[in-house]
């Protein structure tokens, strides 16, 4: 399984890092709580929604896929449902997001988790990705043109730390949003072409990680990022 993990010195100073540049040390540790720097075993053990039961008669659907793409799955499946995926709003108004995108906030909240479930992103790691995407977009929203241009090479230069592959890293992250641009292309671009989200490190990391993570499972949804340039 492929993935990015670091020894405790090097999380150290990924924290300093994150903390000098105006991170919560708490929504730190929270984020590496999630997934940053965590083996494939202590992941599995992110608890997974409850699969709601039949509510028709019959017998249950035939299960095609693999030993191994079932222990995947309940490793960092996607959530079932997009409403499996919490945002927690307490520290990002919902009424602030109209400087993210014009969007009505059900519409834009529904839309959100509903992308974070085409992305295959797993519901333990999800909604705190989206509230970090959020608040980042409204850091970014209110520079001025140079000051989002520093910003941006700033991110760049964390991220390199984390992994020095960037431009693969670019390349995984960008097919990965091209499997909800497929889906909602308007609401992608209102969000991420205009509305500035998922340009920080915190949140880059894990779209390339995600990536990653679909391209070891296999199946129709590694076959497409690979065919939008993803890379393991």
């Amino acid at each position: 399984m492929t993935d990015i993990n670091f020894s405790p010195e090097q999380m150290a100073a990924l924290r300093e890092t994150f903390i000098k540049h105006g991170t919560d040390p708490a929504k730190f540790d929270a984020a590496v709580n999630e997934g940053w720097g965590r083996d494939v075993t202590s992941q599995a053990e992110t608890a997974q929604p409850t699969p709601e039961p039949h509510s028709y008669d019959g017998p249950p659907p035939v299960e095609t896929r693999t030993h191994d793409e079932v222990a995947f799955d309940q490793a960092f499946g996607a959530a079932e449902r997009p409403e499996a995926y919490k945002i927690d709003w307490r520290e990002v108004p919902p009424e602030a997001l109209a400087r993210v995108s014009p969007t009505d906030f059900r519409e834009l909240e529904m839309g959100m988790r509903s992308g974070l479930q085409v992305m295959g992103f797993p519901a333990g790691l999800g909604g705190t990705l989206m509230e970090y995407a959020v608040a980042d977009a409204l850091h970014y929203n209110g520079l001025s043109a140079s000051e989002k241009a520093t910003y941006d090479l700033e991110q760049v230069a964390l991220f390199s730390k984390i992994n020095p592959e960037v431009n693969k890293a670019k390349d995984n992250a960008s097919a990965l949003v091209k499997l909800w641009r497929e889906k909602a292309p308007e609401l992608v671009k209102e969000l991420i072409d205009d509305g500035g989200m998922f340009r920080s490190a915190r949140t880059f990391v894990h779209f390339d990680q995600q990536a990653r993570r679909l391209l070891a499972r296999g199946g129709p949804t590694a076959a497409a990022l690979a065919k939008f340039g993803a890379k393991p």
